[in-house]
């Protein structure tokens, strides 16, 4: 199906370089999607990422209509939606049903990506068992079959795809990521690095920004420690922000940074806290 037709809209606000973002994922249970993004707007951010994942949007089915009230919301409250992030998907299981469910469901992230106005399309490697798992060498080359598959759409739509550090995969670390990214060598395809990730498997964040180089396309930030994964507020795990952000800077990083709050607090509360905690560890968020 093709994107649905956005010319009639108003132009989207600037997107700035190495802007900051507030995902929607914290408020899933919480609020609509729609109140989502205006709390986050008036919080002050500008830059969103959308996971489409139900209660707030299932895009499988979404239709034109939907996407393109949706694009309208986005221009009314002056976001941008920066990314497009599909959860709990396997594009590596021995099932050839849930693989293809798999690229089902990114393939509709890619058109909602397009409706929205969005840069990148965010993947994770997929799982794989860990009673009996699948020959390293096989799912290697099923994960860059099922890679190459996306790009096309992902080309013929504009947009960056990137693959996200995971723990709990089979591609956690930053430079396995890379690995894949490199083998694949497609300029459509690059690292989506999340320092509460890499965190936790025992990688400092700030190395890691240096392990991806050039290949390093979009960050995603929020706390946790080593003892238990989380995406928590800032200040509340162990990672070192200010560090985090001068190595983004040093490596001359100009992509977005989106902020992945998800807790069992609601963010509601503390959304405009945690910008202004960003502020002090360095980060200038767009007006």
């Amino acid at each position: 199906m093709s994107a649905p037709e956005t010319r009639n809209h108003p132009a989207s606000p600037v997107r700035p370089p190495h802007g900051l973002g507030f995902s929607t994922l914290g408020f899933l249970y919480e609020r609509s999607l729609e109140d989502t993004l205006a709390t986050i707007a008036a919080a002050g951010y500008r830059e969103v990422e959308i996971p489409p994942v139900e209660p707030h949007l299932l895009a499988t089915s979404a239709s034109d209509q939907q996407l393109r009230r949706l694009r309208h919301v986005l221009d009314d409250l002056g976001l941008v939606c920066r990314s497009v992030n599909p959860l709990d998907l396997n594009l590596v299981s021995p099932n050839t049903e849930i693989r293809e469910f798999a690229l089902r469901h990114y393939r509709a992230g890619i058109r909602l990506a397009e409706a929205l106005g969005a840069d990148i399309l965010n993947i994770v490697p997929g799982r794989v068992s860990p009673l009996r798992p699948m020959p390293h060498d096989d799912v290697m080359g099923l994960l860059e079959r099922q890679i190459a598959t996306l790009l096309d759409d992902v080309r013929r739509a504009g947009l960056t795809m990137t693959m996200e550090t995971a723990p709990f995969g089979f591609v956690e670390s930053t430079q396995a990521v890379v690995s894949v990214v490199r083998k694949i060598n497609d300029p459509a395809f690059g690292v989506a690095l999340d320092c509460a990730n890499v965190y936790f498997i025992g990688e400092d964040p700030a190395a890691a920004v240096a392990a991806a180089g050039p290949e390093l396309r979009f960050v995603h930030v929020s706390d946790t420690t080593r003892a238990h994964w989380g995406h928590n507020a800032i200040g509340t795990g162990e990672i070192d922000f200010a560090a985090f952000h001068a190595a983004l800077d040093q490596a001359g990083y100009a992509g977005p940074v989106l902020y992945e709050l998800i807790s069992r607090e609601s963010p509601t509360d503390r959304i405009a806290d945690e910008r202004r905690k960003l502020e002090a560890f360095g980060w200038r968020w767009q007006a």
